[in-house]
């Protein structure tokens, strides 16, 4: 055997081994600081609701119709403000959002900036009407619902 080759061999395979390692904290230490997971759009993109237009429904019918068909539900109720109880609100402070707040148990996340977050305040337990400009799927079923803002009733 010759030993040049021997070393040469050896030298090659710990390198890969090294960079393998490396390799795999940081994919450990990235998942661990969110900045793979954080998957969450900036409020900039959803600075006021939509004015309202259609008429007042239940949260729970938009759900139900929103897990029938995305797009349906959509087309059909994204100028509808709902009414729901809310759950939580928990603030966020993150990618620009100041709150988030659950609803129909659980079912759905609304998302408020910080202009819409505060006027009128959002406690849990409260019923109110609300409308939001953008809706996405979440984990577990969820709707996920960005730019949301409270609806004055008259």
């Amino acid at each position: 055997m010759n030993p040049v080759k021997l070393l040469a061999s050896r030298n090659l395979l710990v390198g890969i081994a090294i960079l393998g390692a490396v390799f795999v904290a940081f994919v450990l230490l990235q998942t661990r600081s969110g900045a793979v997971a954080d998957t969450m759009p900036s409020a900039e993109r959803f600075s006021v609701p939509p004015a309202p237009t259609g008429d007042v429904v239940p949260l729970d019918t938009i759900l139900a119709a929103y897990k029938q068909s995305r797009s349906t539900a959509i087309r059909k109720y994204r100028d509808s403000p709902f009414t729901t109880q809310v759950d939580t609100v928990t603030p966020v402070n993150k990618s620009g959002w100041a709150e988030a707040a659950t609803a129909a148990g659980g079912r759905a996340m609304l998302y408020f900036t910080e202009s819409q977050a505060s006027a009128p305040a959002i406690a849990a337990g409260q019923s109110a009407t609300f409308i939001c400009a953008d809706w996405q799927s979440g984990a577990s079923g969820t709707v996920l619902m960005y730019g949301c803002g409270a609806v004055p009733m008259p």
